[in-house]
């Protein structure tokens, strides 16, 4: 993830944000490439910042610069959630989020894709990110897309028992530092033990590179984040 802290406007250190967390925790066998934006939406352009923070538009590249990659995690759904993007994206979420999994499945690695839920957000921010959406729209969906693709889920809602007090940030939005290690040790105990929202266990990532972030990979060569390229689209 990108890193925002709150109390500063600037980025938190590497080592405080959650895809160096996962790196330690899932040890030497793991190399986590944070793919991190701050505001980074699944697929559709912000109508105000603009078409660079849609996800699907530099997911690509960034996957064909970093190849090979063995395993995925994407963390998005927190920028969606605010109005102005919600009310012309929901509809057409799931698609959306399908459509970021087969760039990665489509793959000749073929990596292992994780679905991080957005994580609680206060719904009096100054970012107009939407809590109650996230909590009653864009996790149910996240879930259910998972379902769909057989995608392994990394509750991160769950993971802070849906209390924004536990982001530790002072905005009601962006996890501090104390929140960002449970979330990279939520991911490194979903890759540990990936379980599919159905109730089968899904299969380990290998070794090697990994993605994480708003979309996150991770394995051989890993990518975490909003995928674990750690941040496609994470809301830090």
């Amino acid at each position: 993830t990108w890193g925002y802290d709150a109390s500063t406007g600037g980025r938190f250190p590497p080592e405080t944000r959650w895809p160096k967390v996962l790196k330690r925790a899932l040890g030497a066998d793991y190399e986590v490439i944070a793919e991190g934006l701050n505001g980074r939406t699944t697929v559709w352009p912000d109508p105000v910042e603009g078409e660079y923070k849609s996800g699907k538009s530099y997911l690509t590249a960034c996957l064909e610069s970093h190849h090979p990659v063995d395993l995925g995690v994407i963390m998005l759904g927190t920028n969606d959630s605010m109005p102005r993007n919600w009310m012309t994206g929901k509809d057409h979420f799931i698609a959306d989020c399908e459509e970021l999994i087969d760039s990665y499945t489509s793959l000749a690695t073929k990596p292992t894709v994780f679905l991080n839920t957005a994580p609680p957000a206060s719904d009096n921010n100054q970012f107009t990110i939407s809590g109650t959406t996230i909590e009653k729209e864009v996790n149910p969906l996240i879930k259910e897309v998972a379902a769909k693709k057989m995608c392994a889920v990394v509750d991160v809602w769950a993971a802070l028992d849906g209390d924004v007090s536990k982001l530790g940030g002072s905005d009601g939005v962006h996890p501090g530092a104390s929140c960002s290690k449970l979330i990279g040790e939520a991911v490194a105990k979903a890759i540990m033990m990936p379980m599919i929202p159905t109730g089968a266990a899904g299969m380990g990532g290998s070794a090697g590179s990994a993605t994480a972030g708003t979309g996150a990979m991770a394995g051989s060569s890993a990518t975490a984040g909003t995928g674990a390229m750690a941040g496609s689209g994470a809301n830090a």
